[in-house]
């Protein structure tokens, strides 16, 4: 995970997004929560991948069902805004909620 967080950021390395996506993907088929957080990202984004809602949901999803705030921050992102599902205020309060309590800051905002 920590290997596709430095291609992400281009750490120490040439930014490489992926090589971010190989590396998040090992760590995410082993079960890693944050490394699903990132892979969500990455199709969120578009960031070395085709930008893809419903992959970013999956991987968010993924995320959030291992209690990783940042995964349900990014499912109620994509409910706020209709991201490929329909727009959906309730459902968006309700995924930053979950974030919120568990600390989450950008939940909590």
């Amino acid at each position: 995970m920590n290997m596709g967080r430095l291609y992400h950021y281009g750490w120490g390395v040439t930014q490489d997004y992926g090589k971010a996506r190989e590396w998040y993907e090992k760590a995410a088929a082993q079960g890693n929560a944050a490394a699903q957080y990132f892979l969500g990202m990455l199709y969120h984004n578009g960031l070395g991948v085709t930008q893809d809602y419903a992959r970013a949901r999956e991987w968010y999803e993924k995320a959030a069902a291992q209690g990783n705030p940042s995964g349900a921050t990014g499912i109620a992102w994509i409910y706020q805004f209709g991201q490929g599902v329909s727009q959906d205020y309730g459902k968006a309060r309700e995924w930053y909620e979950k974030a919120a309590l568990k600390g989450d800051a950008f939940g909590q905002y």
